[in-house]
């Protein structure tokens, strides 16, 4: 084996790891988001509360389903939602008791302030 061979290998494996971090990373911060997450503090999105006394017939769960990941280049991904309520629902915008047994406000704010700490915890992951 020559040293060029050996740095080329290493080389690959950097980009590979480094590619794995990012993507595990964004699949962590969506995660992070709907779910809720220990690393971040995110309660995850709150889904309704239906059935006797409250919507019945109704199925809950259209914010929490509708977040989508598109990754728009190599280096770059995009979390989003179209859901024309979820800033209502992310900022309480309402001061509204909450009803749901899952979830809560500010998932979106408590995954960004523990970003660093969840790109820390795929590489460990990756790199133990």
């Amino acid at each position: 084996m020559s040293f060029d061979a050996d740095l080329a290998r290493f080389a690959a494996k950097l980009r590979a790891r480094e590619r794995a971090v990012f993507v595990n990373t964004v699949s962590a911060v969506k995660s992070s988001i709907v779910d809720g997450s220990a690393v971040t503090g995110s309660p995850g999105q709150p889904v309704g509360q239906y059935g006797p006394g409250y919507h019945p017939g109704r199925v809950g769960g259209t914010l929490k389903a509708s977040w989508q990941v598109t990754f728009e280049s190599p280096t770059s991904a995009l979390i989003s939602t179209k859901i024309a309520y979820a800033p209502v629902i992310e900022y309480n915008l309402r001061g509204a008791q909450l009803r749901s047994t899952v979830g809560g406000f500010h998932s979106v704010a408590y995954t960004v302030g523990g970003f660093t700490r969840l790109v820390d915890a795929e590489t460990r992951k990756l790199n133990p």
